[in-house]
């Protein structure tokens, strides 16, 4: 019996063989480099979200300690554990944001650091002496925010095509939730 015929046979069997596991480790390739991107911007998303959370603190502790100071209480140590969580919390943006992000928190640490020194200004002059600098140091602080909060939604895909129009909401955002008590400036 002549057995000629199983050759072409096989030969088809191994070649599907070859292909489908060519595909299955491509897609299975494919799969993991999608799932680890897909955790990646969640690391980063969770990132930003805790760097602004500490901020928001920090900014609210802040306005509170302008606050009693100004009222004539003492509460120089107030923010202490505030600044320590907002400091922790860039320390940890920086492992996982992009170099833009990077420069923008560290636009946003020159701003609070300008606020710390208006407060400062504030406890050692009073409010009629500081109330420009502070207002000043809070405004620079709320468009560095605005502007790391635009840098994060476009890293993470979420920005609208108009920048303008997303750095007017975002920055309208921010007054509303300062004026709700939110995000103290006072």
């Amino acid at each position: 019996m002549d057995l000629n015929f199983l050759w072409p046979l096989l030969g088809g069997a191994v070649g599907a063989a070859i292909v489908n596991s060519a595909f299955g480790f491509f897609k299975h390739g494919r799969e993991a480099a999608l799932e680890q991107e897909q955790w990646r911007r969640n690391q980063r998303q969770t990132g930003y979200t805790d760097f602004l959370r500490a901020l928001a603190e920090f900014e609210s502790a802040m306005g509170r300690t302008r606050d009693f100071v100004i009222e004539g209480e003492e509460s120089a140590k107030a923010i202490s554990d505030t600044i320590n969580a907002y400091y922790l919390a860039n320390s940890g943006l920086h492992m996982l944001a992009p170099p833009r992000l990077i420069v923008a928190s560290s636009e946003i640490k020159t701003r609070t650091d300008e606020c710390m020194k208006a407060l400062l200004w504030v406890m050692r002059e009073g409010e009629s002496e500081a109330e420009d600098a502070w207002d000043t140091a809070s405004r620079a602080l709320t468009r560095a925010t605005t502007d790391f909060v635009i840098l994060a939604r476009h890293d993470l895909g979420m920005l609208e095509d108009n920048r303008d129009k997303t750095r007017a909401a975002l920055q309208n955002e921010l007054l509303k939730y300062r004026s709700s008590g939110l995000l103290s400036r006072r």
